[in-house]
């Protein structure tokens, strides 16, 4: 059996694209819809739509590192803030607590987001 190297490198490059581009959705999410509680459900959707992505790159592309596990992590802890965020954001009485936890979401995007760069450029 002959395998095809270039249509492998095209998956492997265009399952790269996906990941990148739905990570910039990410972004761009959690900087619009992150405060309120909609916005919230709509984080939780899109991030876990990033991160099942992304575990199918990592498992088929990168082989396991601690940076990759950091990377995993951050956005586990990106889409655990947002649903945390949400909860709390339904009683009138934790609404700053939502907006905190809100703003810890987006920072752990952010960071995930840098981390995730590192990767790909290989400067690890």
């Amino acid at each position: 059996m002959r395998v095809d190297v270039n249509a492998l490198t095209t998956m492997n490059q265009t399952m790269l694209d996906a990941h990148f581009i739905v990570a910039w959705l990410v972004i761009i999410c959690a900087l619009v819809f992150s405060w309120t509680t909609l916005g919230r459900r709509v984080m939780v959707a899109v991030t876990g739509l990033q991160i099942l992505v992304g575990l199918i790159v990592a498992a088929v592309l990168h082989p396991p590192n601690p940076l990759i596990a950091l990377h995993i992590l951050g956005a586990v802890a990106a889409m655990v803030a947002y649903i945390f965020a949400r909860r709390t954001g339904e009683k009138p009485e934790q609404r700053v607590l939502s907006i905190v936890l809100s703003a810890v979401g987006v920072l752990l995007v952010a960071a995930t987001f840098s981390v995730g760069l590192t990767i790909a450029r290989g400067t690890f």
